[in-house]
């Protein structure tokens, strides 16, 4: 019944519904919500409508800071963007990410967070595979045992790059530096804590701001 939900709403200026209490839902008139929203006025009409709470690991990093501008843009109008800094979960001291995953509590985690520099994972290989092999594997261990979704970013440096044709997720992996093992390491660690996690390999990363790779190539 909604009065035992005891859901309280309110409306933003770009995400026009946020639930205040996690998981809940609620029977809303859809027309008077999301009047001076129109991109919303075409989801539905007076249906149950729930605010998925999603943490952001790296939010300070590149990709993390990113997703996390694009808290009330009508792409995530129903979804609530927790940024998950290396102050609250360090890959660092994984034994931070029972603590950060109960702090938040997130439905779903897309893990940004990593040891990114290809160059110095020669010279820091323990700390790389820590990072990027070791913790990605105890959260999602974590997220498994409070029934948490798990999205993780790995790359394209799993593979040799000697493919001719784009690779595919079955396609075999042979790294060739310490970086690219890392992350295989990391992909193996998360399917055996998590086998119903999801992970996305990326290429280079594009961005108005921060590190850029055309700058840096020209």
């Amino acid at each position: 019944a909604a009065d035992a939900l005891r859901t309280r709403v309110r409306r933003a200026s770009a995400a026009p519904i946020r639930f205040l209490e996690e998981r809940k839902c609620v029977m809303v008139n859809v027309d008077l919500l999301f009047k001076r929203h129109k991109a919303c006025q075409s989801v539905c009409r007076a249906h149950f409508l729930c605010v998925m709470r999603v943490m952001i690991t790296g939010s300070t990093g590149q990709l993390g800071g990113r997703l996390l501008t694009l808290s009330g843009h009508p792409v995530a109008w129903d979804k609530e963007l927790l940024a998950c800094g290396r102050d609250l979960l360090d890959l660092e001291r994984p034994e931070t990410i029972p603590g950060a995953l109960d702090r938040l509590r997130p439905e779903v985690v897309l893990s940004c967070a990593a040891y990114t520099a290809v160059d110095g994972a020669e010279d820091e290989a323990e700390r790389a595979h820590r990072i990027n092999g070791e913790s990605p594997g105890r959260l999602a261990a974590a997220c498994a045992e409070r029934g948490i979704r798990l999205v993780h970013i790995s790359t394209d440096y799993v593979f040799d790059g000697t493919g001719t044709r784009p690779y595919l997720p079955t396609d075999p992996t042979s790294p060739l530096g310490v970086y690219g093992a890392s992350k295989r390491e990391g992909e193996r660690a998360i399917l055996a804590a998590l086998p119903s996690a999801s992970i996305v390999r990326v290429s280079w990363l594009y961005d108005r701001d921060g590190k850029k790779i055309g700058r840096a190539h020209v």
